[in-house]
């Protein structure tokens, strides 16, 4: 049988973590990998076909690709790449369309509004933003985020007029042309959400995130705390779901208890797996890895 080929295509500077525990895991399986930065691939297309090189040398397209850019170092080139890879090999998790997606918070929370998924009340707005208008749609507190970012950077919780118009005014001074998305708050678990891992049609596992200190965001990046939760059939329904509407393969999907039951907050197509691992005792790298065996072994 053919050994499987991939490529492992991290962002230009690599959460170490992540990097490492994925290059430790593929040492240990029968892949034949390579550790490709799309920024250094040369991509030449001829009448019918697309040729790779890096430093001069051909390559030839690998049977799959597991392409770990994140949204804030992704650029034009690098979609360019991505983009020729997925189109000519076996398989390419994230695709490009789904990460692009899932990169913008309010394109996100559109596409899981079309399909019916439980999201909290969001708008979006450019700068200067008319408080008023907030105001008839939002009630204090609030949630403000840039529409693009990760990490929980940029995520703060306004909870009056006041602070609503002089983090507006900050913004404006530095001229930011990104858009701004302001959420409802969600108060029934404050400081706190559940980060379902999910994998093509399977859920991992769940972790909670909880802030601490005085830190508003729960992202384990930022200090949060985790822990693993058990996946409740609603947690599993409404994470797959989310996931098939943004056609991703990976995803981790942020859920906000409310009375009611869940609503997606975020969607990550990059997802982090430190916390997860930690809290969860799931072989992240391994699954996916194996994962990928399995689709290149059905081909």
């Amino acid at each position: 049988m053919k050994k499987m080929s991939l490529w492992f295509c991290p962002i230009r500077n690599p959460q170490p973590y992540e990097h490492d525990r994925i290059l430790e895991e593929l040492s240990q399986l029968e892949i034949d990998f390579k550790e490709v930065q799309l920024n250094d691939v040369k991509l030449q297309l001829t009448s019918n076909r697309s040729e790779l090189y890096l430093d001069d040398q051909k390559l030839e397209f690998p049977d799959v690709a597991w392409v770990r850019v994140g949204p804030l170092y992704t650029n034009a080139y690098e979609r360019a790449v991505a983009t020729a890879l997925e189109s000519n090999v076996h398989l390419c998790i994230n695709p490009r369309v789904g990460r692009m997606i899932s990169d913008q918070k309010f394109w996100t929370l559109q596409v899981l509004s079309r399909h019916n998924i439980p999201i909290p009340k969001t708008i979006i707005t450019p700068l200067p933003f008319s408080a008023p208008n907030i105001e008839q749609e939002l009630k204090y507190p609030m949630v403000l985020k840039p529409d693009q970012g990760a990490r929980g950077l940029g995520v703060m919780l306004i909870e009056n007029r006041k602070q609503l118009q002089s983090v507006g005014g900050l913004l404006e001074y530095f001229k930011t042309d990104e858009a701004i998305v302001l959420q409802e708050y969600i108060a029934f678990n404050p400081g706190s959400d559940i980060r379902v891992w999910v994998l093509g049609d399977k859920v991992l596992g769940a972790m909670r995130r909880t802030s601490s200190g005085d830190t508003f965001t729960s992202n384990f990046s930022a200090g949060g705390n985790v822990e693993k939760v058990e996946v409740t059939e609603f947690m599993t329904d409404i994470a797959l779901r989310a996931t098939s509407a943004l056609g991703l393969t990976i995803a981790g999907v942020d859920l906000l208890e409310t009375q009611d039951g869940y609503v997606v907050c975020e969607v990550n197509a990059n997802p982090g797996f430190k916390g997860f691992e930690r809290a969860t005792d799931v072989n992240v790298p391994r699954e996916v890895l194996t994962y990928l065996l399995n689709k290149f072994q059905e081909k």
